[in-house]
């Protein structure tokens, strides 16, 4: 979508109840919508829908579209604390400024929730701080090359400049399998004991040491898994 923002787009409903229905299936945390406040020919407006979205996704971010501004209040007496508000009546440049400002501003408010409940994964490239959210990582193995590790996440992967011990060392919920993998034991999917090897939904495996082959197996016991 935006060089500097890892984000999905879910759809465009023009029945919120079907949107209610997504929400309730995939249940997408840290969602931004951008909501009509008022809905032709539906029982609910923009402002009721967004209730109904917020007792389901706490963390969900709202942006309003509306042509009256004098509804700009509603939202604020109903608690809703919106991101923003879009005018239709604004020039079609106007709007697409204000569509990618908004989602870059709630890009980067989500990710400090999430830094401040060190729920999200951060590393350094191209010269600026990066963040990806700890429950989308799969693993980080080291590279040949001096000081180089690959971050296997969600959307892919990018190569940054670290090691697995300062990894290690920042992050504690992440587990060594080996000398040259950290894993996120949430995402795993499959543990080959005779090979020795963790399986993830990317269709990637990491080695696990003779040594931590036992404590991998507690550890994923403990969350349920398999």
């Amino acid at each position: 979508m935006m060089a500097d923002v890892t984000a999905n787009f879910v759809g465009g409903f023009t029945d919120p109840t079907s949107l209610i229905q997504t929400i309730k299936n995939d249940r997408p945390d840290g969602a931004l919508f951008f909501l009509d406040i008022e809905y032709q020919n539906q029982s609910v407006n923009g402002i009721d829908l967004a209730e109904q979205l917020r007792e389901q996704l706490p963390n969900a971010q709202f942006v309003f579209v509306s042509t009256h501004s004098e509804l700009v209040y509603l939202t604020i007496q109903r608690r809703l604390e919106p991101l923003g508000f879009i005018f239709k009546d604004d020039g079609i440049e106007k709007l697409k400024k204000a569509v990618v400002g908004d989602i870059k501003y709630a890009y980067e408010k989500y990710m400090s929730i999430l830094s401040s409940s060190n729920n999200v994964f951060e590393y350094q490239f191209g010269g600026q701080v990066n963040y990806v959210p700890f429950f989308d990582v799969y693993y980080i193995e080291t590279m040949d090359q001096p000081h180089k590790v690959t971050l296997y996440y969600k959307d892919g992967s990018v190569i940054f400049n670290s090691s697995i011990k300062k990894i290690q060392n920042k992050y504690s919920k992440l587990f060594r399998s080996d000398s040259g993998f950290l894993v996120n034991l949430n995402n795993a999917i499959k543990l080959d004991s005779e090979r020795r090897t963790i399986s993830f939904p990317n269709g990637g495996e990491v080695n696990v040491s003779v040594r931590n082959l036992h404590k991998a197996k507690a550890i994923l016991n403990s969350l349920g898994k398999f």
